[in-house]
């Protein structure tokens, strides 16, 4: 399989309607069981092949036991030279280590169907079809933009020296990368978007607990907020009938503890876009609906961070 990295089609002669394009599948929700013994039954390992005109250009990472996969990230998205006639397929293949991998569906369409102007939600859903007959279910997530040649090239970086090295972690998308690597590919984000993590409340005593169940593996008590484009989000509750999604100064939230950062990746949205996304999640995180362990900050930023195309928080 191609390297996602690498643009599939860049070779071919260019007019004035050919483009480059960036693919980043998102996620799937229920989707097939393929999967049926004793010790995984009901379940799917699954994955999913790109093809470009019918050509294969990728492979998204296979995530085993779940019929809910989250992908995003730079191992999920793919970039590719083509039109607006251009045709794109997304297979989804269950992983069978004893025996040949279970086709699972698939979703096809041109690029001009997905293309969208700036000021519309970014993302698509499509319904699973069937890929040669085979049983199929659930919905697939993803995003299909045009994007700039000379974006990145354009973009000088910031100094590395602004950004913490002490604080500053991988996300669950990078977990590969050097710790340099990611310091630099903070720096050089487009629209980074970063992970901030605070002790709950200004109590020296839940800092300890936090640090002692830190270094215990047992878990600990802590708020979280997704930062970009200047402005940290976070969803809270309280009785009033309002939104529970909440915006401040990154970093600076006076009744939690800052204690560290985690980069999750470079989304590319536009501010624009960043904000449409926003407003359709404002009431779908009502502040009412607040719970302590079923609704709460860190699933909030888990749905944004996976809406931008970062992949999931842990």
């Amino acid at each position: 399989h191609l390297n996602p990295t690498e643009v599939w089609g860049a070779s071919t002669t260019a007019s004035s309607a050919r483009m480059l394009l960036s693919l980043n599948i998102l996620r799937g929700v229920d989707l097939v069981a393929k999967d049926h013994n004793l010790l995984t039954a009901n379940t799917s390992d699954p994955y999913c092949l790109v093809f470009i005109d019918g050509g294969e250009i990728g492979k998204t990472p296979v995530h085993s036991n779940t019929l809910n996969p989250i992908w995003g990230g730079p191992k999920s998205t793919y970039k590719f030279q083509g039109d607006n006639e251009t045709k794109v397929t997304i297979e989804i293949w269950d992983m069978d280590k004893m025996s040949s991998d279970d086709r699972m569906g698939k979703i096809s369409f041109s690029v001009g169907e997905m293309l969208k102007g700036e000021h519309s939600y970014p993302n698509e859903w499509r319904v699973v079809e069937p890929l040669d007959g085979c049983k199929c279910s659930g919905k697939l997530q993803f995003r299909l933009m045009q994007v700039s040649e000379s974006k990145h090239d354009d973009s000088p970086c910031s100094k590395i020296e602004n950004v913490s090295k002490k604080k500053l972690k991988a996300g669950p998308r990078l977990k590969s990368h050097s710790r340099k690597s990611i310091l630099q590919m903070a720096s050089c984000a487009l629209t980074p978007v970063t992970l901030h993590v605070y002790d709950v409340g200004n109590n020296k005593s839940i800092k300890r607990l936090n640090k002692i169940g830190k270094a215990t593996k047992a878990g600990g008590v802590f708020h979280t907020a997704l930062e970009i484009y200047g402005r940290e989000y976070s969803f809270g509750g309280s009785k009033q009938n309002v939104t529970g999604v909440f915006a401040c100064v990154p970093k600076q939230n006076s009744i939690h503890t800052y204690r560290q950062s985690i980069f999750l990746g470079d989304c590319e949205l536009s501010e624009t876009q960043v904000t449409i996304l926003l407003n359709r999640l404002r009431p779908e995180w009502m502040a009412p609906t607040y719970d302590l362990l079923r609704k709460n900050c860190c699933f909030f930023c888990k749905e944004f961070a996976i809406e931008l195309g970062v992949g999931t928080i842990r």
